[in-house]
């Protein structure tokens, strides 16, 4: 991976995100997905009132992570029709936070 580029499988990581701010901005690695969510709203980088979606988001994509059996197909093609809205909220604030600041690296 290029310095300065976020590959298609990190998308789903905002824990990466903390780490491609450049240093002045550099916040504490969280603990897991939800808390980089927080983070980048308490410095200042997400809408507070996204935060609650976002989190919703990281639950459901733990569960496909380790308890994907227990998903059923409905329930993910229920968010593919209805919820894409959502990703692409997450994609413009990221985008937002990126303009702010050039990235200086990524994590893997």
């Amino acid at each position: 991976m290029a310095i300065g580029t976020i590959s298609s499988g990190q998308i789903a990581k905002p824990t990466c995100y903390l780490n491609i701010l450049t240093p002045p901005k550099r916040l504490p690695t969280p603990a897991g997905h939800a808390e980089a969510f927080t983070r980048l709203r308490d410095a200042g980088l997400l809408p507070q009132e996204h935060i609650p979606t976002y989190l919703v988001m990281v639950r459901f994509r733990n569960r496909l992570v380790h308890v994907y059996a227990e998903v059923s197909d409905a329930e993910v093609y229920r968010v593919l029709q209805s919820d894409l809205g959502d990703f692409r909220a997450f994609l413009a604030d990221l985008a937002q936070i990126l303009a702010l600041e050039p990235p200086t690296q990524c994590c893997r």
